[in-house]
């Protein structure tokens, strides 16, 4: 401690402490009876004062030593409580460390700025994205508001078409045979809508949900034949997609590909068109 020095000084003429070691030359204080420890008071607040400090840094000579072992790996600083303390201490005690020691102190404090400041710039991007995302969407709802999605209802005449594949055809799936033809005897309406580009509802922009039952192919009994929904059969947990996204290959952007999905699942890469009874 600073102030025992002067103190030393002044006792060692006395012969009351011995200040060298003989061997190795270097200054050290040895008490030259126990019964100056139990007489002189001072010396025991001093020794009291200092035996934290001291049992602090044998601690801090450890971790020190383990940090220059490891090649000065960043993983063996000091964090958390054991940083503030060493804080404490080095603002107190600086010149009763050893260089090493002060520079373990003064890592570890740069290393912890540097987490708080990637914290901090985290955060700040964290914020800044959920503020785009907000602007965004509240954009939309204005957009929205100013001009509602009013597809144009195109009248569809009553005639005949073939659904599904030929077996023979290339980009065919199981699921899409037999090709049959479906006889559509009422006029109706279907909602045509500009997506982007002057292009309208095409293949390849969303599956389109339909209200038929999910079934593996168009074989059995119970397949209507008039464009009615096909709702017995096999599996009405599923219903049936149509028509490829801009997520699929060009084999699955076609007016025959069928997909199938829980009507409670959203995508988006999954929509609907409109549909009117006349």
């Amino acid at each position: 401690m600073p102030q025992l020095r002067g103190h030393i000084k002044r006792a060692h003429p006395t012969r009351l402490v011995t200040g060298r070691d003989e061997a190795s030359g270097r200054e050290t204080v040895e008490v030259a009876h126990e019964a100056l420890i139990q007489h002189w008071s001072r010396l025991r607040e001093w020794l009291a004062d200092d035996r934290d400090f001291l049992m602090w840094r044998q601690h801090l000579q450890v971790a020190s030593g383990e940090w220059q072992r490891t090649g000065y790996d960043a993983g063996a600083l000091l964090r958390a409580a054991p940083l503030a303390e060493a804080e404490r201490w080095f603002s107190e005690r600086k010149d009763d460390l050893t260089q090493q020691e002060r520079a373990f102190i003064i890592g570890s404090v740069s290393a912890r700025n540097r987490r708080r400041n990637l914290i901090g710039v985290a955060v700040v991007a964290v914020v800044m994205v959920s503020v785009a995302i907000w602007q965004y969407r509240e954009a939309a709802r204005l957009r929205l508001e100013r001009s509602p999605i009013l597809p144009e209802m195109v009248e569809i005449k009553p005639g005949r078409f073939m659904m599904g594949s030929p077996e023979e055809a290339p980009e065919a799936y199981p699921s899409e045979y037999p090709q049959h033809e479906v006889v559509i005897g009422k006029a109706f309406k279907m909602g045509k809508y500009e997506v982007t580009f002057g292009l309208h509802d095409m293949l390849g922009n969303v599956w389109e949900w339909t209200q038929d039952c999910w079934h593996d192919s168009y074989k059995g009994e119970s397949r209507p034949d008039d464009g009615t929904v096909w709702e017995m059969g096999e599996n009405c947990a599923l219903r049936v997609i149509r028509g490829g996204s801009w997520g699929d290959d060009p084999g699955g952007v076609r007016s025959a590909g069928r997909g199938r999905n829980l009507p409670a699942m959203r995508f988006n890469f999954v929509g609907f068109r409109l549909a009117q009874d006349l």
